[in-house]
């Protein structure tokens, strides 16, 4: 479940009776979770008080904020989503892992951040001008 809404754990207290009460008349089990997913859309404090209790997780685990470079809060993901989004590296070879880091390293080389490219520009000058003996 990925909401995009602003919130709190202050928020969402106040429905945690009301969510208890719903989860008790329908059960704890796939049918829910999907209820409770559809409900999101409606009654969103409402769908993470109860997912909270269904998960058995605090609310402070199931709202997670992703807060960018600028602090602008992105979006709101609950541990299961994240779990599926991770990149698994189970069942995979030692080799075939390193593989993978040298690719990402290589990524990462190609495309630099804004500062680590005004960085290396800049060193690349000292560099130039400590060989001009400038």
């Amino acid at each position: 479940m990925q909401l995009e809404l602003e919130t709190s754990v202050e928020d969402i207290e106040p429905h945690l009776i009301e969510a208890q009460a719903k989860i008790d008349v329908l059960g704890v089990d796939e049918g829910t979770i999907k209820i409770i997913e559809n409900m999101a859309v409606t009654e969103p404090e409402l769908a993470l008080a109860m997912m909270s209790i269904v998960e058995g997780l605090s609310l402070d685990e199931i709202i997670v904020k992703h807060v960018d470079s600028r602090g602008n809060v992105e979006r709101l993901k609950d541990r299961k989503t994240r779990e599926r989004n991770a990149f698994h590296t189970t069942g995979l070879t030692k080799s075939r892992r390193r593989q993978i880091a040298r690719r990402a390293l290589k990524t990462k080389r190609a495309n630099p951040s804004i500062g680590t490219r005004a960085q290396r520009k800049r060193k690349k000058a000292l560099r130039k001008r400590a060989a001009l003996g400038l």
